[in-house]
């Protein structure tokens, strides 16, 4: 009776065969993981990359005028600071001729809810008006009080007088300031409000310090800063021409590349820049 099977020559030649068509299948299946990858990491760079440049855009054109300042820490970080218009029009009167310590405004935002501490600007032009007060720009203010689109405000103290009038007679209330900050170690862009406003123009250290923690923005930023890639470029007003700010961001996506039971970082060499301009009316 004869035996149907295979010899172990055939069973060699199958085997082969198919490990050549399973390395061929692997291959492929390797691309095309690889392809969407890559994908993946290029649409999620182009989405947070327009949601933080969009942000800041926005956030910018609502900014008390000449509060914006940056600063740079060598090579490890980069910071942009600004103060939001918490609202803003125009007065009938002001105390700067008279000891009076009240005025009347104008309303022009209907959804502000005044708080303990804001503050009346008028007039500022420079960074130290708003943040130190200098100049007698900035008074706290006491009450707010809404009545017929007409605001009475009484301020803090007694005797307040301000430096002089804005030629368009507008104001601004401020409440604290914002920050941007780059972390080039971490290749992170963070935000940090509600620390009021200080003299010098805090760092990533200084809210560190206070126990201040920042809100992840975006991640991937890589600007080098050794190259001199900084990220936030302020030009202050002059009398014919208005502040202009530059953003500059570059962002680099990262992957995780298995290397046996280690996952190991590897960034990608493609990487998408913004370059954006956005001019600050100049209207103190």
């Amino acid at each position: 009776m004869r035996n149907n099977g295979f010899t172990l020559m055939e069973l060699i030649t199958v085997i082969i065969i198919l490990g050549i068509v399973g390395i061929g299948i692997t291959s492929f299946m390797r691309f095309g993981f690889s392809v969407y990858q890559d994908a993946s990491i290029r649409e999620a760079l182009v989405s947070q990359s327009r949601f933080v440049v969009e942000r800041l855009n926005r956030e910018l054109r609502m900014v008390i005028p000449n509060s914006v300042r940056v600063n740079r820490v060598a090579n490890d970080e980069a910071c942009i600071e600004f103060v939001p218009i918490a609202e803003s029009g125009s007065y009938l009167t002001l105390p700067t001729e008279s000891l009076a310590d009240e005025g009347e405004l104008i309303a022009q935002n209907s959804n502000y809810q005044f708080q303990a501490g804001d503050w009346l600007v008028v007039y500022p032009l420079q960074s130290s008006d708003v943040y130190a007060g200098t100049g007698a720009k900035r008074h706290t203010l006491e009450s707010y009080t809404l009545s017929n689109n007409k605001v009475d405000v009484a301020f803090n103290s007694a005797g307040v007088l301000f430096a002089a009038h804005s030629p368009q007679r507008r104001f601004y209330i401020g409440r604290g300031a914002v920050s941007y900050c780059f972390d080039a170690l971490n290749r992170q862009l963070l935000r940090f409000d509600n620390y009021g406003v200080l003299v010098n123009q805090p760092t990533i250290s200084t809210f560190t310090s206070a126990g201040i923690a920042g809100v992840l923005m975006a991640e991937g930023v890589s600007n080098n800063l050794v190259d001199n890639e900084v990220p936030f470029i302020f030009q202050t007003a002059t009398l014919t021409t208005n502040a202009l700010i530059e953003l500059y961001l570059r962002f680099s996506g990262v992957k995780n590349e298995l290397a046996g039971s280690i996952a190991e970082q590897a960034v990608t060499a493609e990487s998408l820049f913004f370059y954006n301009q956005v001019h600050l009316p100049n209207v103190p």
